[in-house]
């Protein structure tokens, strides 16, 4: 089965095969309880709205920290630290902060 976020992401789709999101899922929700009081799936929800609402992976202090400690992602980076950290970082590596 193809995930509809699958076709709109493209190369992002990569982040399934990097990452165990069950343990970061739990933790979205705890950071964003909305999105469990609305029974929203913590990476379906984080994908389509999520990122655009500026919301970090799991949070928004992950999201801060690597920013952070990776200075030249807040340089020159446009877009969302995670998926810099899966399409690059992760090759380079750097690593996504740990709880």
């Amino acid at each position: 089965m193809i995930f509809p976020y699958l076709i709109l992401l493209g190369p992002i789709q990569e982040l399934f095969r990097m990452h165990e999101f069950h343990h970061e899922g739990n933790q979205y929700w705890d950071y964003h309880p909305d999105v469990l009081n609305a029974g929203q799936r913590p990476w379906d929800h984080y994908v389509r709205h999520g990122r655009g609402e500026g919301r970090g992976w799991p949070s928004q202090a992950f999201k801060d920290k690597y920013v952070r400690n990776n200075r030249d992602v807040a340089e020159k980076w446009q877009g969302d630290p995670y998926r810099h950290y899966c399409l690059h970082g992760r090759g380079e590596g750097r690593l996504w902060p740990q709880d």
